[in-house]
């Protein structure tokens, strides 16, 4: 009906409006599909409601972004496309051009962690790393900072704007938890000096102020290239921790395990953590990694699948949060991939 009046007022004489028209019906269409609820699901987001208004004022927006995919089972060509992509990672490699930005931020994270060893007089002779790609936010990349603090942790984001939204966010965190939590993202005028000026240097924001955490902006593809070809670090544990799903059957090289990169992901080995709200997305995930086990992984790889349970542990995301509290399942992958040096991912990904 929407689109018809549309048509009507417009008098469409042109593409131009026809656009317009059709693209107010797809918006429309889309808001009313999103708040679509199944009557378990209304209710748990009611009791969710019910639950956090005293400690956590969240906006309708949030509730209305809660979402499940219908779609139950793996993508019919998966192993396919996983293994055209193990066959001619060489050949994606040399056609793509690494963003400037992020061979940038590659940089600060090379300095980054050669400061942290030798500020705190590490003595051992590999550099441990851990990565938090895609950490949105920010807020599971301090606490992956709190639980090692004798590594450096780099959280990873193409946008620097979601960053910056943790300073408003851990301090919600802390009061519905009703736990002590350090924050150190005050509202100072200090620290928004802080975060200016470390903007204008080059993409990194440190303002958590913990020694061993480094926030950056950058495409996560490219920097796991820059990491496995050019680093001297160890990478001990890499979350990837609720990505876009992409669950139409036409983005499915979108997914991380489907994704040109996929073998380069793996060859920076340690121990890979992957959550989603879609079960299929950790289930492809398994089954990416378990077909990928001869060639990149170790002969010794542990891959575990599990629903996730309410004492799960950290680390947790502003998205893990919010559907823990609607009751919706969560799921996990977990591979041991083994400590790769760099001579060991060199191998890998050098023709």
């Amino acid at each position: 009906k929407k689109f018809s009046v549309a048509i009507g007022l417009l008098q469409i004489s042109d593409c131009s409006a026809y656009n317009l028209a059709f693209s107010a019906f797809r918006k429309s269409t889309f808001i009313c599909s999103s708040l679509m609820r199944t009557n378990q699901e209304a209710t748990n987001l009611l009791t969710f409601q019910n639950e956090t208004t005293t400690s956590i004022t969240r906006p309708f927006e949030d509730f209305a972004s809660l979402y499940t995919i219908n779609k139950s089972y793996i993508h019919p060509k998966l192993t396919e496309i996983t293994s055209k992509h193990f066959e001619h990672y060489h050949k994606y490699r040399a056609s793509i051009h690494l963003a400037e930005h992020t061979v940038s931020a590659f940089q600060v994270a090379k300095i980054f962690v050669e400061n942290f060893y030798k500020q705190f007089n590490k003595t051992s002779s590999e550099q441990f790393v851990i990565l938090d790609s895609g950490c949105g936010v920010g807020l599971s990349t301090v606490q992956l900072a709190d639980m090692f603090p004798d590594y450096p942790v780099i959280g990873i984001d193409r946008s620097i704007h979601r960053l910056e939204k943790t300073k408003r966010f851990s301090g919600r965190l802390s009061a519905s938890r009703g736990t002590e939590y350090d924050d150190p993202l005050s509202d100072s005028e200090d620290d928004s000096e802080d975060i200016e000026e470390e903007n204008a240097l080059g993409n990194a924001l440190t303002s958590f102020r913990r020694p061993n955490l480094l926030y950056l902006r950058a495409e996560l593809a490219d920097f796991w290239i820059l990491v496995a070809e050019q680093s001297s670090w160890t990478i001990h544990s890499h979350y990837i921790l609720y990505p876009n799903p992409y669950p139409k059957n036409k983005h499915v090289q979108r997914r991380w395990h489907a994704h040109p990169a996929f073998p380069v992901l793996l060859a920076l080995g340690g121990r890979l953590v992957v959550r989603s709200n879609w079960p299929v997305y950790c289930e492809e995930m398994q089954a990416s990694l378990a077909s990928a086990r001869p060639l990149y992984a170790d002969p010794n790889t542990r891959i575990t699948y599990m629903a996730m349970n309410e004492s799960h542990g950290s680390p947790t995301t502003r998205f893990e949060i919010k559907y823990r509290r609607a009751g919706l399942p969560l799921f996990e992958v977990e591979a041991l991939l083994g400590l790769r040096g760099p001579a060991d991912r060199r191998k890998i990904v050098t023709p």
